[in-house]
């Protein structure tokens, strides 16, 4: 979904780089992972089944319900996620793979990384419903722009340039990152229609939404008519933050 996003998978420590030599032969990967954000991993782990729905809200749909395995929700009896990614390069030595694309957060356990073979992985003359289309006439999610305030562009910018550790971006990366990261609605069902002004922050134009990106906190709104303008940024203090703004 967005094809800027990196990431490094690291090995656990009693892998060694042998097995992933080999994997810069191809030019995409599977990757296998747990939901680990997911709601209700607790009641799942414990054999609660009775309490997993068994439909949920479609945000594509504007919360019309479906099945959960007709959708690709994290919400499913078995907490196992599936994203296809491309490899940006792989490293023997330090035992990791960056990668390009992949549909996880920070922090994500993967299970499994299997390379992506075109002539089996991609099935000819395969069907799925116009709202699972990357693109369709009247996409709810789709935003009419992603714009910067003028302090907006600088908190980013003295945010990134603070960060810690050593960046898989530079800074016109990182921007081009963001701006596709919010080109969807990431809000929920419940946020984007059922409460369509969050409060006085919205009225405000301070940034009434946030998001963590590369442990850096974004503030942003969203006009009624789907224009996003990002107003503030930080680095993130700590892991609890970060987990109470992924939340939000």
């Amino acid at each position: 979904l967005v094809s800027s996003a990196r990431c490094t998978l690291t090995l656990r420590c009693e892998l060694s780089g042998e097995f992933l030599d080999g994997l810069e032969q191809f030019s995409h990967v599977w990757v296998l992972f747990i939901f680990h954000k997911n709601t209700d991993i607790q009641r799942v782990f414990s054999g609660e089944y009775g309490g997993v729905r068994g439909k949920i809200r479609v945000p594509r749909l504007n919360g019309s319900k479906k099945g959960v395995f007709a959708t690709r929700s994290p919400h499913h009896p078995c907490p196992i996620g599936l994203s296809v990614a491309e490899i940006v390069s792989v490293d023997l030595k330090r035992r990791t793979v960056t990668l390009s694309g992949a549909d996880i957060v920070d922090g994500t356990p993967v299970l499994d990384l299997k390379p992506y073979v075109p002539f089996c992985d991609s099935v000819e003359g395969a069907t799925a419903p116009d709202w699972v289309e990357r693109k369709t006439a009247d996409d709810p999610l789709q935003t009419m722009a992603v714009e910067f305030s003028e302090e907006g562009m600088a908190a980013v910018a003295t945010a990134f340039a603070s960060s810690r550790g050593v960046s898989l971006y530079s800074l016109d990366e990182f921007i081009e990152f963001v701006k596709e990261a919010l080109s969807r609605d990431i809000r929920s069902v419940t946020q984007r229609v059922r409460v369509p002004l969050r409060d006085e922050r919205a009225r405000l134009h301070t940034g009434a939404w946030r998001v963590v990106l590369c442990d850096i906190d974004i503030a942003y709104d969203i006009s009624d008519d789907s224009r996003v303008t990002i107003r503030s940024a930080g680095l993130v203090s700590s892991s609890a933050d970060a987990r109470r703004h992924d939340e939000e």
